[in-house]
């Protein structure tokens, strides 16, 4: 395929950051593309399209058996982080979904099936690895649950995934710290890491250069721990690549 001249505009995003959401629709305005690549399957997708008719505030209220879960606590816990920060998780790809259905642009869905994804993940995770996670999971967990009896001493010593810092969300919406953080990540959880990070980031490319065969400019938003990956391999494969 030859991909000379082709062009993606790659916006790595926070998932619980307002400034991401502007940015996202900045972008789509600035570039009007044939097609927005969304870091999304069908499941995700309909989720989205859930809380566009809520009005963008849909609220997860799960029951002790779905906190149980894996999926369950994670999305229990990212809500939880974005009630700090003021902005419900998933608004910025709400942003791209408003906006591109502002201006009839089609939308792309390049992420593999999340339930595909966690089940790879847990299968391929150590016991030591899912203890640890645990631990950390349960960290966070007791902080969001005490700070309506403690305040933010809940978070100074159980702060962000069970280690003394705090998150540093500005610092991350100008790209700071990124690398660091997902070096840790690596490190901590190789297996956890391999199957979130770097099996999608290939997911994802591959799907884009399908596009790219038919369209000479894409913009795509995705996470920011896939912006790296994704424009290494894209570079790769020929492709100009534009951070926004």
């Amino acid at each position: 395929m030859d991909l000379a001249g082709k062009k993606v505009y790659l916006i790595g995003t926070v998932h619980i950051s307002e400034a991401s959401g502007k940015k996202v629709e900045e972008t789509i305005r600035t570039v009007m593309p044939p097609v927005v690549c969304l870091e999304l399957d069908a499941q995700r997708f309909g989720a989205l399209r859930e809380l566009d008719a809520e009005g963008g505030h849909f609220r997860y209220s799960p029951d002790v058996s779905e906190l149980m879960t894996l999926p369950g606590l994670m999305r229990w816990l990212q809500q939880k982080l974005g009630e700090e920060f003021g902005v419900f998780p998933g608004s910025e790809m709400l942003s791209a979904y408003r906006t591109a259905r502002a201006y009839k642009l089609p939308l792309a869905l390049i992420d593999r099936p999340v339930q595909y994804t966690i089940a790879r993940m847990w299968g391929s995770m150590k016991f030591s690895e899912k203890m640890k996670l645990a631990g950390y999971l349960g960290a966070a967990t007791g902080a969001f649950l005490l700070k309506p009896v403690m305040g933010d001493r809940a978070f100074s010593f159980l702060s962000f995934m069970g280690k003394n810092r705090k998150l540093d969300l500005q610092a991350l919406e100008r790209g700071e710290g990124v690398d660091g953080l997902l070096a840790e990540f690596k490190e901590e959880f190789p297996s956890i890491y391999k199957t979130l990070v770097e099996e999608r980031d290939v997911v994802m490319v591959k799907n884009i250069l399908a596009l790219l065969g038919k369209f000479d400019v894409l913009v795509v938003v995705v996470g920011l721990g896939h912006v790296g990956g994704m424009k290494k391999l894209l570079g790769e494969g020929g492709v100009k690549v534009e951070l926004a």
